[in-house]
């Protein structure tokens, strides 16, 4: 999550100009998180779908993000639709918005392509 405020942050990206954005993480990170569509604030908790598109949207995950309420708002919604997760041995995000620019972080340098 640090890595993908740090990314919103350094390129300014708003929700509105997310097109799609891909999360790598280890294995057991895609398996702990296993609610790809959460639906409940209780299921948001393992969802790193909607911990990335509440990033988006409120620009932050505290526990008031993780209610039924902030999971049931259509902005976030239709983000968590926008986010995937896959199995990587980085946990670098990238973010491609609707100017057709990806934007990716890592720890050691960042790119905007």
């Amino acid at each position: 999550m640090d890595a993908t405020l740090r990314l919103i942050a350094q390129h300014a990206i708003r929700a509105a100009d997310v097109e799609r954005v891909e999360v790598g993480g280890n294995q057991s990170n895609v398996n702990t998180l296993f609610r790809h569509r959460p639906t409940t604030g209780l299921e948001a908790k393992f969802s790193m779908e909607f911990a990335v598109a509440i990033l988006l949207v409120d620009g932050k995950a505290g526990l008031g993000q993780f209610t039924d309420e902030s999971v049931k708002r259509s902005e976030v919604q239709d983000l968590v639709g926008r986010v995937s997760t896959t199995p990587t041995r980085s946990s670098t995000p990238w973010a491609r918005t609707g100017r057709f620019r990806r934007c990716s972080r890592n720890q050691r340098s960042s790119r905007f392509t």
